[in-house]
C-alpha cells in the first residue's frame, strides 16, 4: 500500500520487516524494526494443529 494515499503520515510508524531471509544485506533501515522471515510470517497465520 503506498503510503501517498494517506492524506496525513505524521503518525504512521515503520516497525516491522517481513521477508528478511530474502533481502539483500546492503538493503537496511535506519530505525529499529521487528524483523520476520517469510515462514515466521506464515505460520502467524496458519489455522491451529490439532
Amino acid at each position: 500500500m503506498p503510503v501517498g494515499l494517506f492524506d496525513d503520515d505524521s503518525e504512521l510508524v515503520f516497525q516491522r520487516q517481513v521477508f528478511i531471509d530474502e533481502k539483500p544485506q546492503y538493503y537496511q533501515y535506519s530505525n529499529k524494526t521487528e524483523d520476520l522471515t517469510g515462514e515466521e510470517l506464515f505460520a502467524q497465520f496458519a489455522p491451529p494443529q490439532d
